[in-house]
């Protein structure tokens, strides 16, 4: 089933095929197996999927094949991911889990888990048809936020440390730590970050594209966007505050980066916010 709503694309399925669910490159799939078996190729890598695991790809270009048993049952759920990372608030957990299931994209969980899961999945199928209310979008987005805040939880009881691998070299972590502590408010460009740490700009989006699957300015702008999110909730601050505040060099600039990156201007943004 696929649900538009002016911009926004929506697909959830029961599939026995994965290459079959798998979305367009710019969304982000989450696949749930309820019955028997399957091994996928992700990145030129082979892994194994069974009853209750979770496979989570943010980049389904990379997904190149797959081969499932008989049996195979699953059920998928996709959006758009610009649109999945606009719910996130100011908490940096899905930058670090985003490379961790990058090198594995499949998390293992219990009956009790994957059950939990699903229910969030269909929670979000089953207002999927109702593009008429006049909150949609943010109907949906809150539906889907309860989902990744389940997922961030099964991931941290999976892989306690997101870095724990040797595939995740120094200059990954430090980058991500770098965000983490809320640098992105006042440095956005590539050049800072590849300074502060002593590298050249080519070398740091190289490595990082490389572990990562994606570009330092997309890690970048997965956190600074809940930052401004944070202000732009807060009355107590006016656009040109904000703009300040975050080191952006005019109101104009400020506004079009937001545009850009939220789909809506902060003074809209903040407007749809109040009137809630």
């Amino acid at each position: 089933m696929r649900y538009e709503y002016k911009n926004l694309t929506f697909d959830y399925q029961e599939t026995a095929d994965i290459m079959t669910a798998r979305p367009p490159a710019d969304f982000c799939f989450h696949l749930l197996c309820r019955h028997g078996a399957a091994t996928i190729i992700f990145e030129d890598h082979p892994f194994d999927i069974k009853k209750n695991d979770v496979l989570i790809i943010s980049k389904p270009a990379g997904l190149s094949g797959s081969m499932q048993t008989a049996d195979f049952k699953a059920e998928a759920f996709s959006a758009r991911l610009d649109f999945l990372n606009r719910q996130l608030p100011a908490n940096n957990y899905a930058i670090g889990g985003s490379i961790s299931l990058y090198n594995d994209p499949v998390l293992h969980l219990s009956d009790r888990d994957a059950e939990q899961l699903l229910n969030g999945m269909r929670a979000i199928r089953n207002r999927l048809p109702e593009t008429a209310h006049p909150f949609y979008p943010e109907l949906i987005g809150s539906l889907c936020l309860t989902m990744m805040y389940d997922l961030f939880s099964f991931h941290m009881a999976n892989r306690p440390s997101v870095y724990a691998t040797e595939r995740n070299l120094y200059v990954v972590k430090e980058l991500m730590a770098m965000l983490e502590a809320g640098h992105s408010r006042q440095h956005r460009s590539v050049a800072w970050y590849a300074k502060a740490m002593n590298v050249t700009s080519k070398y740091l989006s190289e490595t990082v594209r490389r572990h990562t699957g994606h570009s330092v300015s997309y890690h970048i702008d997965r956190a600074t966007v809940p930052l401004i999110k944070e202000m732009l909730d807060n009355p107590r601050y006016s656009i040109t505050q904000i703009a300040e505040e975050m080191n952006f060099g005019t109101p104009a600039y400020f506004s079009r980066y937001v545009s850009q990156r939220l789909g809506i201007s902060p003074k809209r943004y903040r407007s749809s916010r109040m009137s809630m």
